[in-house]
């Protein structure tokens, strides 16, 4: 129950935004209430008499209306969740079906919700009573011809014209009544505080509802017999408590009946419900993974991290050395802190549904401010690395997509993309290893690097963005491994392990290659063919040893076309890198390589480059 206590706490903090619309942000709902899309509003005046009508389109032409479509209407328990042949009525806006005489008893059931509501002494109002009046007089359909919204066929029956691809009769109506303080019936924040209240009252009067403990608030109410659906848009069917099996008895063995497994206040729970569906439709709060959603929150609104983008958010600052990444790094965490003191709670959740009908809650963690910052803290001062110079901590996401899927095409600007299942998975046991303090996974780690070391499988841009992802991620998990910071950034050249060694070789091979090949015909870095280090990286990594003699066997012949300093510097550091391999035991030589072989791989090649800049910088 914790998620549930953490939603009805957070609830009583934002309670007085409770059926505020905001352009560009989904509603918190009032209780007995859902968000529903609307086809067609109808005006009437106090005295019941029709106005006008339109139609409404998914998106407001109007840049001072925040939505058209999506309308909060009052609900009962029944209808809230309705399916199957007979559907509950709702008690005011609700589809055309239930709004005109017709031969099942929707419209005498609507009627009758409608006018016990209106006839209330103490939560009754004058817009009931004016819509109720109008209804009564069964010229809605004629109303509604005239506006050209319907039509009519030579039976004199409604047309199959949709109303923007909606069946007439399926078009959900709502009411404005004018000459009111609130003419909207889905703004008036009165109206829905009346409905709310009249009906806990019928639920009171009536037998079949159960009065007990709430296992949330710890107080006596009117148990929910179902719970609504919808916490997530994309799994809108589904329900997070339901116990309808009584066939095949999900509860045998340990309760008698669903009440003595999960009791839950209706009121206490239909807080929860909208507090949850208002933070999953948030985007400071809430990102999703295919259709996995997480939730971060703190309970009185104050802003926390996101992890679905950069945590510097949306500033296009370039960072070039470490010190001012980590100085950049703890000025955002301090400007999050002073919103969000050290004894705050931030509550973190993620939810998806595992059939139709049933929505899990896959993760959930709470934490104080003071161990959530830490927490980020030290992720992002351990994974990071040079992305085209510029020093970035990777996304999650694109860890995932680089560790496990595949380029799709083989141009220019082909995407790397991978599975829906694979993608929510593991960036779950990513989140899990963030905001827990927890080594990452070995499996990933061994996938970026096969994706790594292959370079003929990729185009030039999304080859760089995996080897800049795979070094992020290798070198936290040897510094994590280690306790301390082993690794860094720049090329060490006493680091004597094989690995790196190697990688530091490879990077000198393809560079030498690349250099003869602009010397020889005078290419540009567009035009440069596959090198050898591409051709034999796969056989290089298995066998090192083998590959480099491989290698530089074959790089014999291009030294010749190098100037005589180029090439002694070449072959200078060639012998200097295998003298230092040659210092290694030799049962270990020819054995496939570590990890880290990248870390030495990038070092290497990222040195030659700057230096040939730096020399050109002394030339002029």
């Amino acid at each position: 129950m914790s998620l549930f206590n953490k939603a009805y706490e957070t609830y009583g903090y934002h309670k007085s935004l409770v059926g505020m619309i905001e352009a560009g942000k989904s509603p918190l709902l009032p209780i007995s209430h859902i968000l529903k899309n609307v086809q067609i509003e109808a005006s009437i005046n106090l005295n019941g008499e029709f106005v006008s009508a339109r139609a409404l389109d998914k998106k407001s032409k109007d840049p001072n209306v925040p939505f058209e479509q999506p309308t909060i209407i009052p609900v009962t328990i029944e209808s809230g969740s309705r399916s199957g042949k007979n559907p509950a009525a709702h008690p005011l806006s609700d589809k055309l079906d239930y709004l005109i005489p017709t031969e099942n008893n929707k419209h005498q059931e609507y009627m009758n919700l409608l006018a016990n509501w209106e006839a209330s002494s103490e939560y009754g109002d004058i817009k009931l009573s004016a819509i109720k009046k109008y209804l009564d007089g069964e010229t809605i359909v004629k109303d509604l011809v005239r506006e050209q919204l319907l039509e009519l066929d030579k039976n004199n029956k409604i047309a199959d014209k949709k109303i923007n691809g909606v069946e007439p009769l399926q078009c959900m109506v709502r009411w404005r009544v004018l000459g009111t303080d609130v003419e909207e019936c889905w703004r008036d924040k009165q109206l829905f505080q009346k409905w709310a209240s009249y009906y806990d009252t019928q639920m009171q009067n009536n037998e079949k509802f159960i009065m007990d403990l709430c296992m949330i608030s710890g107080e006596q109410e009117i148990l929910a017999p179902m719970v609504p659906k919808g916490i997530v848009n994309m799994q809108a069917n589904a329900k997070l408590i339901s116990s309808n099996d009584t066939a095949n008895f999900v509860f045998r063995g340990r309760f008698t009946d669903a009440e003595q497994a999960s009791s839950v206040g209706y009121s206490t729970f239909q807080k929860v419900f909208v507090i949850l569906q208002w933070l999953a439709n948030n985007s400071e709060t809430s990102f999703c993974v295919s259709d996995r959603t997480f939730l971060c929150w703190n309970p009185k609104g104050k802003p926390v991290p996101k992890f679905n983008k950069s945590i510097f958010g949306d500033k296009k600052k370039t960072i070039f050395v470490p010190s001012d990444y980590r100085k950049e790094l703890n000025n955002t965490l301090a400007g999050f802190k002073n919103d969000l003191p050290n004894e705050e709670d931030v509550i973190i959740a993620a939810f998806d549904a595992a059939t139709t009908g049933r929505l899990s809650l896959v993760y959930y963690n709470e934490l104080k401010a003071s161990d959530f910052f830490e927490r980020i803290n030290s992720w992002y001062n351990s994974c990071y690395w040079y992305f085209y110079q510029n020093i970035q901590s990777p996304l999650l996401y694109d860890i995932v997509r680089f560790a496990f899927g595949v380029q799709r095409g083989n141009d220019d600007n082909s995407k790397v993309e991978v599975d829906d299942k694979l993608l929510k998975q593991h960036m779950q046991r990513l989140f899990k290893c963030l905001i827990e303090k927890l080594p990452i996974p070995y499996d990933i780690v061994m996938a970026l690097t096969a994706k790594a070391s292959m370079p003929k499988s990729y185009n030039k841009k999304n080859r760089e963005k995996i080897l800049s992802v795979a070094c992020a991620v290798i070198r936290k998990y040897y510094n994590d491994k280690a306790q301390k910071e082993e690794w860094n950034m720049s090329l060490d050249k006493n680091k004597l392990n094989r690995d790196y060694l190697y990688g530091r070789l490879l990077a000198v091979f393809e560079k030498l290659e690349i250099d003869a090949m602009k010397s020889r015909y005078g290419y540009t870095d567009n035009d440069i063919r596959e090198t050898h280090a591409d051709k034999l990286w796969n056989f290089y990594c298995a066998k090192p040893e083998s590959g480099a003699a491989n290698i530089n066997g074959a790089l014999r012949p291009y030294l010749k076309y190098l100037p005589d300093t180029r090439k002694n510097f070449y072959l200078g550091l060639i012998g200097e890198i295998m003298g230092k391999i040659g210092e290694t035991a030799d049962k270990i030589r020819n054995k496939s390589l570590e990890p880290c072989y990248l870390m030495g791989y990038y070092d290497q090649r990222n040195d030659l480059y700057i230096s040939k800049k730096d020399k050109q910088e002394e030339d002029k």
